[in-house]
Formats: C-alpha cells, sequence, structure tokens
C-alpha cells in the first residue's frame, strides 16, 4: 500500500532513499512534431514513437490532449513565472481546457480520465524496479518525490512496490470536473524535503535524480546518483555519480552504502 506522506515524521527515518520519476524511473524524452496535435499526443501513448522538436511530460501532454500545442503552453507557463498574467489567469485557462476536453471525449469523468492518461503515460525502464529492490535490500525506506502530478507518482509507485511518496501538486476534481490543483512547497523546491528530513533526524538519505531541479536536493543528501540525460545540466560540477541508468545501477549496487 502506497501512502502519500505530509509530514516526514511519518517515516522511519533511519534511512531514506528518494527517487525522482520522470526521466530517473521512466524513459522521458518523448517528442511531437512542432505543429503538434492531439493526435499526436494519443500515438505516443499507445507507444508509437514520434519524429519532433518538442519534448512532452506530463502537463504538456493532458495540454496538448486538450487542444493547446506545446508552444503555447510552455508560452503561458512563461508568461505565469515571469508575472505576465497571474496565477488565477493561468489556472482558469487550464480548467477550461481540461473540462472542455471531458465534455467532448469518451470519458464519463475527469477521474476517469486520470486513471486513463496515468496508466497509458508512465513509461517506467525495464530495470527500474531492480534499482527499487535493490533500495531496499540495503535497507533504505524508498519512495517518491517528483514535480509530476502526485496521482502519477502514486500510480508508479504502486507499480514498483514503493512504501511513500510527496506530494507536489496534486489534481483536485469537483463533481467529476477538474478543480484547481493543489500544491505544497515541495512543488516549488524538492530540496525542502531534504531540509524537513535532516531537520526530523533522518540519519542517512541517498537520491536518484537527473534533471535540472533535481541539482539542489543531490548537493544536499548524504549520498546522490544522476541519469546522465539531459543537455541543460552541468552534471561534471554536481556532487553526484553521474552515468546512464545501467552505470547508476551498477554503482550503488557495487557501493558500500546500507542503511
Amino acid at each position: 500500500m502506497t501512502e502519500v506522506i505530509e509530514d516526514v515524521n511519518e517515516l522511519s527515518l533511519d534511512a531514506v532513499a528518494l527517487m525522482d520519476l520522470e526521466g530517473t524511473l521512466t524513459y522521458g524524452k518523448r517528442k511531437v512534431p512542432k505543429e503538434a496535435e492531439p493526435i499526436h499526443m494519443r500515438k505516443l501513448l499507445e507507444g508509437q514513437t514520434l519524429e519532433g522538436e518538442n519534448e512532452i511530460g506530463y502537463w504538456s501532454g493532458i495540454h496538448l490532449l486538450s487542444g493547446e500545442p506545446p508552444e503555447s503552453y510552455f508560452s503561458r507557463v512563461r508568461d505565469w513565472k515571469e508575472n505576465e498574467i497571474n496565477k488565477e489567469e493561468f489556472e482558469a485557462k487550464n480548467l477550461s481546457l481540461w473540462n472542455n476536453m471531458i465534455e467532448n471525449s469518451s470519458f464519463k469523468t475527469a477521474e476517469e480520465f486520470i486513471e486513463w492518461y496515468n496508466t497509458k503515460f508512465l513509461d517506467l525502464r525495464d530495470k527500474a524496479e531492480k534499482l527499487v529492490e535493490t533500495c531496499q535490500n540495503k535497507g533504505f525506506e524508498t519512495g517518491i518525490v517528483s514535480h509530476t502530478s502526485t496521482s502519477l507518482s502514486k500510480h508508479a509507485a504502486e507499480k514498483l512496490g514503493l512504501g511513500y511518496v510527496f506530494p507536489t501538486w496534486t489534481l483536485k476534481l469537483d463533481k467529476n470536473t477538474f478543480s484547481s490543483p493543489e500544491k505544497t512547497r515541495y512543488a516549488d523546491e524538492k530540496s525542502h524535503i531534504l531540509n524537513d528530513l535532516k531537520q526530523a533526524g533522518a540519519k542517512q538519505i541517498v537520491f536518484f535524480g537527473n534533471g535540472e531541479n533535481d541539482v539542489n536536493i543531490a548537493q544536499q543528501a548524504d549520498k546522490s546518483y544522476m541519469i546522465k540525460n539531459r543537455e541543460e545540466v552541468d552534471y561534471a560540477n554536481t556532487d553526484a555519480f553521474t552515468g546512464n541508468f545501467e552505470q547508476v545501477l551498477e554503482k550503488f549496487e557495487s557501493d558500500e552504502v546500507f542503511g
């Protein structure tokens, strides 16, 4: 049974292993053509590989299914972060797109759509379960912390036999339609989890990540491993072992790191 952990004190705190999801436990880096349409996202979700310029993640994938191309979505995200539009404007547009999609689809409820989407979107690595098992066999209480939705993290954790996830962005439903997602402070900066764990007395923390938003948490963990698959990340200046997934798995298996 996978738990959504609201308080780090719900863990034993002897030895904790935290794992990012997208690009770390999953393959990531799925792309669609520049002039992408909803049909392209559906093809990706059915397992097809497409050639294109635009990388698609969890949230941009929902928006593409809703009819908003990646360029438009990412432009709105930038406007929001740069205070060109406020949070209310940003979320109102999101909800309008999402609920209009549900209304014009075969899905009866938003919940039904999210269950379908999470199942289709999740592309776990073949050896992701092996990494989880290795962490657990070494005595680490192992879970997921990701900037993707809490529901996808929980779905992945259940598939991998993980005990917990930390919430970041949580989709909320109101009478079978979408309402504004709730976010925790971990959604803005995952390294806050490290601070909370250390203040609570965690004795050893191991972290596995890959992206730019994983660098801070990797720098602060007792031992870190980074999957080298993002061009924008300066892995050489990250205080972590870096390599492809297989190299990270092999290194962790051989390291004298135990909980």
